[in-house]
């Protein structure tokens, strides 16, 4: 089995405690297919599009991004003749595997440049904000669980402290996201 397939395995295990879980969903269209499409009670979807961890070069970190960015504009099946339009999330997340500035402070020319505002498992990021330019988020462990978090907005949370879980939805920026993207 492949590395990337493994993978992908992994995250479905997971996810099925919290979603319905699709896999290789195909584009209304039929010209392209995703790793996953998560529902929640067939209000609230999330497409996940999956890399092996690990395996990037700067020009394949470049077709991930423009691939998952080309699938925000479109529809996927989801069931019995019905598509949606979802907002996409990339697994890994490249802004702490990949991209981790620098963590001191340096000075060039008196001017002061220094590591991200927050740790590496904190939903904000300097990368996570420059993907969601292209409408891409990222799937991102957190302290606590994990998050679906695009332009350093969360989308959907899951964590778990002292036996009590709480997953939810953050309507406002699903819902927001989802307006402007069908309004393009």
């Amino acid at each position: 089995m492949k590395q990337e397939e493994n993978f992908v395995n992994k995250l479905h295990l997971k996810f099925a405690n919290f979603f319905e879980v699709q896999r290789e969903v195909w584009s209304e269209c039929g010209t392209r297919r995703i790793d996953m499409l998560l529902s929640i009670q067939g209000k609230y979807h999330f497409g996940i599009e999956c890399k092996a961890p690990d395996k990037k070069r700067g020009e394949q970190i470049g077709r991930y991004i423009q691939q998952a960015h080309s699938y925000t504009h479109l529809k996927w099946k989801y069931r019995n003749d019905i598509s949606v339009q979802v907002p996409i999330f990339i697994c890994p997340a490249l802004s702490y595997k990949y991209f981790i500035l620098n963590e001191h402070e340096i000075v060039i020319d008196g001017k002061k440049y220094h590591q991200d505002r927050h740790s590496q498992l904190h939903s904000h990021h300097t990368f996570n904000g420059m993907l969601g330019v292209w409408n891409v988020g990222e799937v991102r462990k957190t302290e606590l669980g994990f998050q679906f978090v695009m332009c350093n907005k969360p989308f959907y949370e899951h964590k778990s402290y002292n036996n009590t879980i709480i997953s939810r939805v953050h309507e406002i920026n699903y819902n927001t996201y989802i307006e402007r993207l069908c309004n393009q």
